[in-house]
């Protein structure tokens, strides 16, 4: 006798392959590179916003320039004008 249900065919056949249950560890990272991105994007926002666009690394070295020449370069009485008007603003 035949067997011609799909159903009773199907039993001889081999299992489906078991999973480990484990999760790759690209799929565990995921979630928390998104979190850091999105930190790192609001980050860049805010500095944006404060610095107007500028790299604060090219601020940073803008004043350091600036004020090596100032401090060697302008008079005493130069550098205490600017001074007070520095801390009267």
């Amino acid at each position: 006798m035949k067997v011609t249900d799909a159903s009773c065919a199907g039993s001889a056949s081999k299992p489906p392959p078991r999973r480990s249950g484990r999760v790759p560890i690209q799929a565990q990272l995921k979630p928390a590179t998104e979190v850091f991105r999105a930190i790192d994007r609001m980050r860049g926002a805010l500095s944006a916003g404060v610095t107007r666009g500028l790299s604060p690394a090219a601020l940073a070295l803008a004043f350091f320039d600036w004020s090596i020449h100032f401090s060697s370069s302008a008079s005493p009485p130069t550098r205490a004008n600017l001074l007070h008007a520095l801390a009267s603003v």
